[in-house]
């Protein structure tokens, strides 16, 4: 069984560009330092604020890993790039807002995940009302009924300044019967930006992974050293049951199994004192 797992950060962007022109022979560091993260398990990494302005299927990735797709405009502004572990297969991808919001559908095993990443910007309460009816029609048109929806909302609903835009966000999330993964499990990140700068004392949390189907039931959220986001992990964990092996005893019954010295000396080693092994 192949698991699912999935980070996305807001990376503020990629940082290709030297003198106008991609530094594509080599693994760009944020990208370097969000895979060796995943500890060698198999993820989809979805970057979001990348600032791309065109496609970048030619950015080098690290060994192991492959394009999925992303959404970009002509502006270094928004963005989403998403790259994945060589296990997974992406079947199709789309570009639901330009730079906005993008939709990807994987298959992992013999069953299908659809996820929405977005970059919501800030924006008038108007503006958010406008993309999230984009995002809607979308959903409708594809007959989308079992889905993830993840990024940076850039919307805190525990802030009273945030109030409207984080109404306008409840009733999406209510309209398709979709919960906050990390509430399920009873993760409280605290917060998932930090200001920087004269706002160095300012927290918030919009960084959130909402879903309307039972998978996933492991979210993390972890610092690292090029974002003032978060990277956000979520995956499975299932719970295991060790239980012995049963002693093969057909194998006392086998002179090539019994002769081996290097058995012998195993099975000396462990018997009592006094005992004697017959050899056949």
């Amino acid at each position: 069984i192949i698991p699912l797992n999935i980070k996305f950060v807001n990376i503020r962007g990629l940082g290709f560009y030297s003198k106008g022109k991609y530094k594509l022979d080599k693994v760009p560091f944020k990208i370097k330092e969000l895979t060796a993260s995943a500890n060698y398990k198999p993820h989809i990494y979805v970057c979001l604020e990348t600032k791309l302005k065109c496609s970048h299927k030619d950015i080098r990735l690290p060994n192991g890993c492959k394009y999925g797709g992303e959404t970009s405009g002509n502006e270094a502004s928004g963005g989403i790039f998403v790259y994945h572990d060589n296990l997974y297969e992406v079947i199709e991808t789309k570009t639901i807002i330009s730079k906005y919001a993008m939709y990807l559908k994987y298959k992992i095993g013999d069953r299908t995940y659809h996820f929405i990443p977005v970059y919501l910007p800030t924006c008038s309460a108007k503006d958010l009302e406008d993309m999230l009816r984009k995002i809607s029609i979308f959903i409708q048109d594809h007959n989308l009924t079992e889905f993830s929806f993840l990024g940076d909302l850039n919307v805190d609903f525990n802030k009273v300044e945030h109030y409207s835009r984080a109404k306008l966000l409840d009733n999406f999330l209510t309209k398709y019967n979709m919960y906050n993964l990390a509430n399920k499990v009873g993760v409280n990140p605290g917060f998932t930006w930090i200001g920087s700068g004269q706002r160095f004392r300012s927290k918030s949390s919009l960084d959130y992974f909402f879903c309307n189907f039972d998978y996933f039931n492991y979210i993390e959220f972890n610092f690292n050293s090029f974002s003032d986001h978060k990277s956000v992990t979520i995956g499975r964990k299932d719970k295991f049951r060790y239980q012995s092996p049963k002693w093969k005893t057909f194998l006392f019954k086998n002179k090539n199994f019994l002769c081996r010295k290097k058995n012998i000396k195993i099975f000396c080693h462990h018997t009592q004192a006094g005992r004697k092994w017959i050899l056949y």
